[in-house]
């Protein structure tokens, strides 16, 4: 192996350095992006638990005594009314985290990660 300058060998261990500190940029993005899709998702499941819960408890009510029934379908008519706002902020949610990502800046060389 040919004996490499001072100043060469100072360019290469920058470059490593620089490297390194992008492609952890890189990783905490990708973490950050992660962890917010995941939090939207556990949102919206347990939304939709609550809403299906509460759908089933105003049905049964509505079953028990008929003459509630017009008052349970205004109940029922709002808890739809949540879940679909619950939907609708998810895929605002996941289409920044999109935009996020798509903005962050690209890199010329795919990144190598260390394993260990």
């Amino acid at each position: 192996m040919p004996e490499t300058d001072a100043p060469t060998r100072k360019k290469i261990i920058d470059s490593l350095a620089d490297n390194e500190q992008v492609s952890k940029s890189y990783e905490f993005v990708a973490h950050a992006a992660a962890l917010a899709i995941q939090d939207a998702v556990d949102n919206l499941r347990n939304i939709n638990s609550i809403c299906t819960t509460a759908l089933g408890a105003i049905l049964a009510q509505a079953v028990e005594n008929p003459a509630t029934a017009d008052q349970c379908h205004s109940i029922a008519k709002t808890i739809q009314d949540i879940s679909a706002a619950a939907n609708s902020n998810f895929v605002t949610t996941t289409d920044n985290i999109s935009r996020v990502l798509a903005s962050f800046p690209r890199i010329a060389e795919p990144l190598k990660f260390k394993t260990n």
